[in-house]
């Protein structure tokens, strides 16, 4: 395995190695879908419930890989609000990721796919296209 193939690497990358609170929403967001591409061969063994617990653990678990975030902005990155200072439920976890992967469907994947079927888009890497993007 590569050295960017690992989440905290991927993660770092994109944001750049530095956090900043008004990030907390958007590191919570590919933070919970990893987590549940981590997951997802295992859903079809779990009850409704424990899907929701194990996306929320797994999550939390992967913040802790951030090695860019100090101890109180890796709490931070998975707090409902930033206002309340409470841990996100697992059940809103869940709903938040359902919630992305629809905004994923609508926005991201048909811009992609016009880049990818696109002359500029021919026979590009995975990282090319995402800066063409």
């Amino acid at each position: 395995m590569s050295g960017h193939d690992d989440f905290a690497t991927r993660a770092k990358l994109t944001i750049g190695g530095r956090f900043d609170p008004c990030m907390r929403r958007s590191v919570q967001s590919i933070v919970l879908y990893e987590a549940d591409r981590c997951l997802r061969s295992r859903y079809a063994f779990l009850k409704p419930f424990q899907k929701k617990i194990a996306l929320y653990l797994t999550a939390v678990d992967l913040v802790k890989t951030l090695d860019f975030l100090t101890d109180q902005n890796r709490e931070e990155v998975m707090f409902r609000t930033n206002s309340s200072k409470q841990p996100v439920p697992p059940d809103l976890a869940w709903k938040r990721l359902r919630a992305l992967e629809r905004d994923i469907k609508a926005t991201i994947l048909p811009k992609m796919k016009a880049v990818m079927d696109s002359e500029e888009g021919n026979g590009k890497s995975h990282e090319e296209l995402c800066e063409l993007m």
